[in-house]
């Protein structure tokens, strides 16, 4: 039913323009929503392995330490 003929009035003209700016205003918002979902997983998983290096040079200075 989307092929679908509407009458050449100008509200349906309106309607239709107003449902297509909606309809791209929500995919855009998806994609952004997406990137930064993206963007956030990223930054964790980064200062994660920043945070597990951090503790491996820790236990590694304190090992030299007691030598």
């Amino acid at each position: 039913m989307k092929n679908e003929q509407r009458p050449a009035g100008k509200g349906a003209t309106s309607l239709s323009r107003l449902r297509h700016l909606i309809q791209k205003t929500i995919q855009a918002k998806r994609r952004q929503t997406l990137k930064q979902n993206v963007a956030s997983l990223l930054h964790y998983l980064v200062m994660g392995l920043l945070v597990i290096g951090l503790g491996v040079l820790y236990v590694a200075l304190i090992e030299d330490m007691f030598k």
